[in-house]
């Protein structure tokens, strides 16, 4: 199953969305020239990666996965976006708890991407990968995989972003904006 890019954007928007309520400066997810730069003629970008990790506060095993995706952040800076989707019987917080971090649209992103039968499992890109029959893979392969992805130097699509904020009325106007750099048959 391919998974379109106009999902692939979709999510990609949303998480810059939300980014940018947190970030104190704005930087654009697929625009780095500090590495490895590919020139597309006006600016300098190269490929990045969207981990989505499905998880839960309950999970034993997650804390490991959340170690392996910032260790793979931590090795290519600004290059990786993190996502953590608590979803399922191990996402339900504690009565202790004062915070839950069950999204509605969480269900329906594991459903899309899998849905996971053992947590931690993360999809990268939204693609599956050599020797992969789904997209969702154990956290044993996330640190190979995510090398593999930001490895490959072919950018298909330029993303832009700009945000103006007022913070007098608290509202946030996003532009996003495509740079198709190659064919794109995949709607």
């Amino acid at each position: 199953m391919m998974v379109s890019i106009k999902h692939f954007f979709i999510a990609l928007s949303l998480i810059a969305l939300v980014g940018s309520f947190a970030a104190c400066t704005e930087v654009n997810p697929l625009q780095n020239t500090s590495t490895n730069p590919i020139d597309t003629g006006s600016t300098l970008q190269q490929k990045n990666i969207l981990l989505e990790d499905i998880t839960g506060v309950r999970c034993p095993n997650c804390p490991e996965g959340h170690e392996i995706s910032e260790e793979i952040a931590a090795a290519y800076p600004g290059r990786v976006e993190l996502v953590s989707i608590h979803n399922g019987t191990l996402a339900f917080p504690f009565p202790f708890s004062n915070y839950n971090f069950k999204i509605p649209i969480g269900a329906q992103i594991d459903n899309y991407l899998g849905p996971a039968d053992f947590w931690p499992k993360a999809s990268i890109d939204r693609v599956k990968h050599d020797g992969q029959s789904e997209l969702l893979m154990d956290r044993s392969l996330w640190t190979g995989i995510a090398a593999q992805r930001l490895s490959d130097t072919t950018l298909d699509v330029a993303v832009n972003l700009s945000k103006n904020y007022n913070a007098a009325s608290r509202e946030l106007e996003l532009t996003v904006s495509l740079d198709y750099l190659t064919d794109v048959t995949d709607a």
